[in-house]
């Protein structure tokens, strides 16, 4: 969904691709096992930050922007409710 382009110094965007979702898959392992308050909170805000971001862009008739607003928003949803929060919040 996201075009991460070239940049100078020519990194592959399929290697910048799966270096984010490995860091992704590594942020949800630290939220469901261990806990970790941090990497919820790293993720949500920065799921806002991409929220609010695309959202503006979706203001001026742009779909693809609206959709990524919606997915987005979408990532960070499930992280608010109450029962990951009280996970979080559980230290065992």
């Amino acid at each position: 969904m996201t075009d991460y382009g070239t940049n100078p110094a020519g990194t592959n965007p399929a290697e910048v691709a799966s270096f984010w979702f490995a860091f992704g898959c590594l942020l949800l392992w630290l939220i469901y096992r261990k806990r970790s308050r941090m990497a919820r909170g790293f993720v949500v805000m920065t799921s806002a930050v991409g929220a609010i971001g695309y959202g503006l862009g979706a203001l001026g008739g742009d779909a693809h922007a609206a959709f990524l607003s919606l997915t987005f928003l979408a990532e960070a949803a499930p992280l608010m409710t109450k029962n990951i929060r009280s996970h979080v919040q559980a230290r065992a």
